[in-house]
């Protein structure tokens, strides 16, 4: 049974359009953090459907890994320039400690399904 949705590849691009708009310095960083937030909810979305599935397939874990990372590396971009800022996003509810709380469940499952979570690795498991 395959877990993924019905469009690997849709989510994929999602998930790609995501972290590109939280990247991009030209928006604001609370737009940017929402971005990502919303990235992250796609992380927790594949995570769901693999933890309730006794048959996954390739194609669900290498979505799963690559979305992940997706994830984290636009994550720990987003909490340095937060740090650098000194900056807490109150109008979406979040702040700091809740980024890195995110991150930090982030890397768990992670490594739960991939190994351990190496940042410098980050732009290579992508491409």
């Amino acid at each position: 049974m395959n877990v993924t949705p019905s469009s690997p590849r849709m989510i994929e691009r999602i998930a790609a359009a995501l972290e590109e708009r939280a990247r991009t310095r030209k928006q604001p960083l609370a737009a940017r953090t929402s971005s990502w937030l919303s990235l992250v909810s796609i992380c927790w979305e594949l995570e769901s459907r693999l933890h309730g599935s006794s048959d996954v397939t390739e194609t669900d874990i290498t979505l799963h890994r690559e979305t992940f990372h997706r994830a984290l590396s636009c994550g720990e971009d987003l909490i340095l320039e937060w740090a650098d800022q000194n900056a807490n996003v109150r109008v979406l509810g979040v702040d700091r400690l809740t980024m890195e709380s995110t991150l930090q469940s982030l890397r768990v499952k992670y490594t739960k399904w991939h190994g351990v979570w190496i940042p410098q690795a980050s732009q290579q498991a992508i491409a």
